[in-house]
């Protein structure tokens, strides 16, 4: 009976969604509010509290796929990334970090580093609309995966449009 227990607690603790699995917009906003770092000032929220995805060779910006990883601990997808730090369930800023030198920098955050997030749904495929005051950029929802200890999900850049003001 405990190796029947054990063996589904072991299953049902690292969950993997992908289209045909219904990635659904309950599901990503869930996931978006939980990885809010601060919900307020007493709130301490486990999780890193940010989204981050390799950035060597400036792949977030050149590749049509990105994997963004949300995690418990420190950073893990190497020494050049870029963030997701949501700060309200709907929107975030992205950040580029470079810790591969001696010196760390991170880049100064600007007005035009801040997004919002819509997640839509159509003919069962989920889509992700990042809006910020330059640019408007749509991504297909290829695959969400939930483990104990982080989850990660998987985006095919479909467009990305400049706004002109």
């Amino acid at each position: 009976m405990k190796l029947l227990f054990i063996t589904f607690f072991i299953f049902r603790s690292s969950l993997t969604y992908s289209q045909s699995d219904k990635i659904t917009k309950r599901i990503l906003k869930n996931s978006f509010k939980k990885s809010i770092r601060y919900k307020d000032y007493n709130d301490w929220n486990d999780w890193s509290g940010y989204w981050e995805t390799n950035n060597i060779d400036s792949t977030y910006y050149k590749s049509d796929t990105i994997i963004l990883i949300n995690k418990i601990g420190s950073p893990s997808v190497g020494c050049k990334f870029v963030t997701w730090d949501f700060y309200k369930k709907n929107r975030f800023y992205i950040n580029d970090i470079n810790t591969c030198n001696t010196i760390s920098s991170v880049r100064v955050i600007t007005r035009d580093d801040y997004y919002r997030v819509k997640i839509k749904e159509k003919d069962s495929i989920t889509y992700i609309i990042t809006k910020s005051l330059k640019t408007e950029t749509i991504y297909k929802v290829l695959s969400f995966e939930v483990l104990p200890d982080r989850r990660t999900l998987k985006l095919q850049k479909l467009s990305q449009r400049t706004i002109n003001r």
